[in-house]
């Protein structure tokens, strides 16, 4: 039972310093007025958390656990067809799906990205940034694995950087706007667009010249591989 009421305490904490942080942000909260709501006193809140910042972490977990998600280090495989890049039409699907998630969480991830100064999560876009690279990396290694007497020419660390940087902002942006989902979508369809025929112009350009020399001189452009 002792164990039981333990864990109660901890959620009643998490769920006070979760309605606090969404007020005041990281910089404005603090663990007295969080302790105070959860209906504890300050020294019974430092037994479950050390400091404001682990308690910051631990109200943003379950959105730091799905983001981790999204570089995991776990098998690569083809787009569905064979086709060696995602086509346009994917990339709208998958980016739609992130909007809905956004959608969803909206009031955590605006702490996440635009609240959090101070915090040990606030390097957050730079840890995305550098996951989002490591991410291309990862692709680059597989296509050369995959296909060895093939050329690809992988976009280079800073444009990586910089798109992934992009897109952060991007939903930093709509975010501390309040944007609705439709308008998101709406943004998304030419962001996603626009960095789309940019990648082909990159990394398709290579593969049709490949195929030109292949064919004998004649030809013939495929962006998809």
């Amino acid at each position: 039972m002792a164990q039981v009421k333990k864990g109660e305490v901890q959620k009643a904490i998490v769920a006070a310093a979760k309605t606090v942080f969404l007020k005041k942000g990281f910089g404005g909260a603090t663990l007295r007025a969080i302790a105070r709501r959860a209906g504890v006193t300050l020294s019974n809140l430092y037994t479950y958390y050390p400091d404001k910042d682990a308690l910051f972490v631990a109200v943003l977990q379950p959105e730091l656990d799905d983001l981790g998600q999204l570089f995991a280090h776990r098998e690569i495989s083809l787009p569905e067809g064979g086709e060696l890049f995602q086509s346009l039409e994917t990339r709208h699907d998958l980016i739609g799906r992130a909007l809905v998630y956004i959608d969803k969480h909206r009031l955590e991830l605006d702490l996440l990205l635009n609240r959090a100064a101070g915090s040990s999560v606030r390097t957050f876009p730079e840890l995305f940034a550098r996951g989002y690279e490591q991410m291309w990396g990862r692709y680059f290694i597989f296509l050369k694995t995959k296909f060895p007497g093939r050329t690809f020419q992988k976009p280079s660390a800073f444009l990586l950087r910089n798109v992934a940087s992009l897109h952060v902002n991007a939903v930093r942006e709509m975010l501390s706007r309040d944007l609705p989902l439709e308008k998101m979508m709406k943004i998304y369809q030419e962001v996603t667009a626009f960095l789309w025929y940019g990648a082909m112009g990159i990394m398709g350009e290579r593969q049709a010249e490949v195929r030109e020399s292949r064919q004998g001189g004649k030809r013939h452009v495929d962006r998809h591989g």
